[in-house]
């Protein structure tokens, strides 16, 4: 199977099967009903991803697209601290899902043991998650809730591991002897080399 085709049947499970099961874990579907986990959140990642500044009204029709007829009023009912319970392990969830690349590494990376590149983005969120998702302090104006999100791969094994940190940036362990190692930090907007 190659890495697109795998990478489109695991988010497919995870944004299908297991969204229902967490939802249900997490008390936010408590019985079922006409929008699933699986609705719910497919729904907002997909509404905000093509429109990060979307309505109620839009995520009502993203949601329609799903056949799910909600109202705005029925959809804003189910913004609640379980329903930020299970966005929240949905998340954790995702990241844990490891990619696979199929191109092979160049003459130059086989002379190291390992080749490690990390990056990581900051995504502001709305002041009201500050207690689930606390800022790293920023500049003035900006959110006090924040997600950091990094990603480690391994040039030589093809692999990739991620993962949403909730404070600043948490580096990973030291590389190993006789490594390369290139690094990109996103840090308030701004980035730079280590």
């Amino acid at each position: 199977m190659n890495s697109v085709t795998h990478w489109t049947e695991t988010l497919r499970q995870i944004l299908e099967e297991e969204a229902n099961v967490l939802a249900k874990e997490s008390g936010f579907i408590q019985r079922e009903r006409a929008l699933s986990g699986a609705d719910f959140a497919q729904t907002l990642i997909f509404g905000w991803l093509g429109e990060p500044e979307i309505t109620l009204d839009g995520l009502t029709q993203v949601a329609g697209r799903r056949e799910v007829e909600i109202t705005a009023s029925g959809l804003c009912q189910r913004f609640t601290e379980r329903a930020a319970t299970f966005l929240q392990r949905l998340l954790e969830r995702l990241t844990q899902v490891r990619l696979q690349a199929e191109a092979p590494p160049t003459a130059l990376l086989k002379r190291f043991s390992a080749v490690i590149v990390e990056d990581s983005s900051q995504i502001s969120l709305p002041d009201e998650l500050a207690e689930l998702w606390r800022g790293t302090g920023g500049s003035q104006g900006s959110s006090q809730a924040a997600l950091k999100l990094f990603v480690r791969w391994n040039v030589l094994r093809r692999t990739a591991r991620a993962a949403a940190h909730r404070w600043a940036p948490v580096r990973c362990q030291e590389p190993i002897q006789g490594t390369g190692r290139a690094s990109r930090w996103a840090v308030f907007g701004g980035s730079g080399f280590l």
